[in-house]
Order: C-alpha cells, then sequence, then structure tokens
C-alpha cells in the first residue's frame, strides 16, 4: 500500500507524483475600471508581485485564481472574486490577513482596487467539521467521484479517443486508490478545452467520501508538471449520474431535470422537484406557486425555474435571496444550472444552515441506487488562472506517515493541527469572516485595541456589505464590547437603533452579534 504522509501542509501521495495542498484560502474581490481583456490578467500579475513583496517569509502564495460569479452583468461584471491559496503558518497567515481588513490596494495606475474578505484554513478542524456535515448529507450508495484536471498534466492519450481508460500502475489510477478500491478510472474531456475530468468509480461509497474529503476546498500539486498548482474542483455522486454529465449533456436534454433535496425528509417540504414543463415558480403558498416549500425564510414566490431547449435556469424573486453553489444570485437575473448543482435558500453562513433546504440539480429519472460495474482490477496494497508558482513543496524529510489502513480509511491529518488544536484550547480563538475560527497568539495592547474599534469591525462584516452603517454605529458605541453588552439576546433592539431594514444585512448583523457572545 502506497503511503500518504504530511509536511505541515503538503500531503505527499505516491512517494511524491503528486502532493495535497491544504492551504490556507483568502478571497481578495477586485474592482475594475473598465472590462478590458487585459486590466485583470496584469492586476493579478501585480497583486501576485506584491504579495511576494509583502507576505511573511515563511508563508508563500502558491496559486491565484479566479472564482466565476453567477449573472455577473453591468457593474457585478467589473467586480471579480479571486482565490488566494498561500503555505505557511496558519497563525502568521491570520495576523497578516486581519492587517488587511478595511484596507484597499491599488493596483495598475489606480485602473484596479482590491479588498481582502474571507479566510479559510483548510487544515483546521472547522474545515473538516464543515465537510463532515456535506458529506452526511450523501446516500450510502453514492460511488462515484469526479475531480478536474488540466489537460496538460495527462499524457499518452490515444490519438482520436474520447476517453482514456487508466489502469493499476499509472498515476491517475493509482492516486484514486490510496482511498479505496477502485472498480475504473476514466479521463474524458471537459467543455473546457484546457480541462479534463477524472472519473472514478469505487467499490464502495467510503473510498468515494474519504477522497472528496480529503481533497474538497484543497489544491493538488504535479512535480512533473512545471510546478504547478491546481485548485481542487470534485463532485460526489452516483456513478452513472457523473458519468452522464462529464460524457455531455444530451442525454438530459429529452428528460430534464430533478432538483433532489439533501437531508432528511420533512412536513411541507418536497423532496424531489421534478422539472419537466417550461415555467415552475417555488415559493411558500399556493395562490403564488407551482411548488410549495413551507419554511419561513421562503417567500410567496421565491424563484423561478425554466426549462428551455433542454437547458435549465433558475431566477431569484425572493426578498430573502436564492443561493446557487454558497453564490448568492442578483435579484431577478436568471442563472443557468447544471447537473450537481447546489440550490439553496439561505447562506452557508447562516446559523440554520444545517437545516436549511438544500437541493442538489440531478439528470430526471436517474436511478437512485448505484448500479454495480465489471469486476474490479484489484491492487495489491477552467476557469482558473494560475498566475504564479513561488515554489513547490519543501522537501524535508517528512515527520508523519499514514498507517496502514483499516477496514474504515482513517484521514491523515497535517502535521502541526493537533498542536493548533493545544494552541486553541488555551488561548482561545478570534473570529476571522464570521465563520472561520483560526487559533492565534495572546493579543497585544495595539491588537485589543484594533479589536475594539467600531469602524474596523463592521468593515470586516459579511465580506464589507455593511460599511453603510458604519456612520450611524460609530455615532452611538465606543467599543465593540458595548455593542455586544448592550444588545446580548436583544436582535430586534439592535435594528431599531442602527435602523437596519434590509433582511440580509439582518442575517449578517445576527451572526456578528452570536459571534461577539461566544
Amino acid at each position: 500500500m502506497a503511503e500518504l504522509t504530511w509536511n505541515d501542509r503538503w500531503g505527499k501521495c505516491l512517494g511524491g507524483r503528486v502532493y495535497i495542498l491544504a492551504a490556507v484560502v483568502v478571497d481578495v474581490e477586485m474592482v475594475l475600471s473598465s472590462l478590458s481583456d487585459r486590466l485583470l490578467p496584469l492586476a493579478i500579475k501585480e497583486l501576485s508581485l506584491l504579495l511576494e513583496e509583502k507576505l511573511p517569509s515563511s508563508v508563500c502564495c502558491m496559486n491565484i485564481h479566479v472564482v466565476p460569479r453567477l449573472g455577473e452583468t453591468g457593474d457585478r461584471g467589473r467586480r471579480k472574486l479571486l482565490r488566494l491559496a498561500m503555505a505557511g503558518d496558519g497563525q502568521l497567515c491570520a495576523k497578516w490577513h486581519q492587517m488587511q481588513q478595511g484596507r484597499q490596494q491599488s493596483l495598475c495606475g489606480g485602473s484596479v482596487t482590491a479588498a481582502f474578505h474571507a479566510l479559510r484554513d483548510t487544515s483546521s478542524v472547522q474545515h473538516q467539521q464543515k465537510l463532515a456535515d456535506l458529506l452526511a448529507l450523501h446516500p450510502e450508495v453514492e460511488t462515484g467521484f469526479l475531480l478536474d484536471l488540466p489537460l496538460k498534466w495527462i499524457s499518452g492519450w490515444p490519438e482520436g479517443q474520447k476517453q482514456y481508460p487508466q489502469k493499476s500502475g499509472s498515476v491517475w489510477f493509482d492516486f484514486p486508490a490510496l482511498w479505496g478500491e477502485v472498480i475504473e478510472s476514466l479521463i474524458v474531456h471537459a467543455r473546457d478545452p484546457a480541462v479534463v475530468h477524472l472519473l472514478v468509480n469505487f467499490a464502495s461509497a467510503e473510498g468515494a467520501k474519504t477522497m472528496f474529503e480529503l481533497l474538497h476546498g484543497r489544491y493538488v500539486y504535479n512535480p512533473a508538471a512545471e510546478d504547478d498548482t491546481y485548485p481542487v474542483r470534485c463532485l460526489l455522486g452516483h456513478y452513472q449520474d457523473l458519468r452522464l454529465y462529464a460524457e455531455g449533456q444530451k442525454a438530459l436534454e429529452r428528460r430534464g431535470f430533478e432538483l433532489r433535496r439533501r437531508g432528511a425528509p420533512e412536513t411541507g417540504v418536497p423532496q424531489v422537484i421534478e422539472v419537466n414543463q417550461r415555467r415552475l415558480t417555488l415559493g411558500r403558498e399556493e395562490e403564488f406557486a407551482n411548488v410549495v416549500i413551507q419554511k419561513p425564510h421562503i417567500s410567496k414566490a421565491h424563484a423561478v425555474l425554466e426549462l428551455v431547449g433542454g437547458t435549465l435556469s433558475i431566477q431569484d424573486t425572493s426578498v430573502n435571496g436564492t443561493w446557487v453553489n454558497e453564490h448568492r444570485l442578483a435579484n431577478g437575473i436568471r442563472v443557468e444550472l447544471h447537473p450537481f448543482d447546489k440550490v439553496s435558500f439561505l447562506p452557508a453562513a447562516h446559523p440554520a444552515y444545517k437545516e436549511a433546504l438544500v437541493y442538489e440539480v440531478r439528470p430526471a429519472g436517474e436511478a437512485r441506487e448505484a448500479p454495480r460495474s465489471r469486476t474490479p482490477e484489484r491492487r495489491r496494497n477552467s476557469d482558473a488562472i494560475d498566475v504564479r508558482i513561488v515554489r513547490g513543496p519543501t522537501q524535508r524529510p517528512f515527520q508523519r506517515s499514514r498507517r496502514s489502513r483499516p477496514q474504515r480509511p482513517q484521514l491523515a491529518e497535517p502535521v502541526g493541527l493537533a498542536k493548533k488544536r493545544k494552541v486553541v484550547a488555551l488561548r482561545g480563538v478570534v473570529q476571522i469572516d464570521d465563520d472561520e475560527d483560526v487559533a492565534r497568539v495572546s493579543p497585544e495592547k495595539d491588537e485589543l485595541l484594533e479589536a475594539e474599534d467600531v469602524d474596523r469591525w463592521a468593515r470586516q462584516l459579511d465580506g464589507g456589505s455593511l460599511v453603510e452603517y458604519i456612520p450611524k454605529l460609530t455615532s452611538l458605541f465606543d467599543s465593540v464590547s458595548q455593542i455586544k453588552k448592550r444588545y446580548s439576546g436583544k436582535l430586534n433592539d439592535f435594528y431599531e437603533d442602527v435602523q437596519v431594514q434590509d433582511e440580509n444585512h439582518r442575517l449578517a448583523f445576527a451572526s456578528a452579534l452570536r459571534a461577539l457572545s461566544k
């Protein structure tokens, strides 16, 4: 059995043929003065050079890529979400990130501004807990796994073939076989000509879930491909569903779609929403909706699904909002849906998200049980823009190796995570983006003063969307502690005093006040 070994944030697989990077991920919003094709790449290049100069010496930015936003038009088309993948000490990353909060970085001679938002540590306990919550929604019969890879990483593809089966001994068979017995490993072309899909059918759901848990939200590194680090984009589901998705949409166009709910059955909430007619309205009241969803946060007419020529789209018509793959839709903008997209009616950061409605888009009529394939071959043992790679994983001797797998695979974790848990227990945690707890050293006096600054606190909330309330907040309160003391358990009083009418702003403030009370 080949080993997975960890050195800091780097997981070494197959003797160094593939690495997993458990990065500290930071979201950056760029605002462009124009939609020039050249402006965004220039701004990313300048940001990369700036990070190389300003980051702590023990921290490296390994990857910068653009995260597509849904329904980008007009002013939203000039707002780009970038994601930074950083390797290094988590506490230093968190401290550096805090220093950037509330600052606007000017790039390209003032033609672009950049603002740093949420930070997530993919080696943290919180990251693992979120994945556990997500995996709990998947049934035990889902043995399929799909992973996007750059086409340039694939060699030996037979000329004229649409598919490239992988055999034992090849990297892309042996890599998934680390996590469980592989029945089939297949590479197929994606819609993006620079990307391919690695499609894996495991003998059991355990292998698919283990691979998903180790990779989701992280990065893979291929030393044989010019020091290339690539963001993981992966799906977990029924193998036949994933294969249909990977091979094209033609079969889906004839059958329509279903929205299948994740979670246990609940009164007043449909488990499956069949979309086989041109237009469906989802909402709370039968007078306004074809499909009734009886939840208090659902509007009377919350969203509209349209099926035209085999293409499924969704349009938000609500007050509280609709999210696709954790991105909020602009109200009134129609966005195309694809198989395995997740549609939800609360943001992932909301305290009630676990009990919220989350639906997954699936091909209509697909079997709920995954069929078994042929006898497995046994083993003995984009959207992305990659700008610059500072360096690959360190080559020091690895400190920890994965033990031989018992019947249920045990997940390896980066070295230092156990130590980090001890730091959390001894020194507490600091809220970074109202969603992630990141361990850090005890604050100095200046840091305590910064933490009490109302202006600074408000700028960090909900990615900067609440800055319009800063004049009111600073006129009413002298410190964050004063807000905490006055409004603990009194959200409605806070809304009235600060004059918060917008429902989404109320949700964001509610999360922030709960964080203060911890």
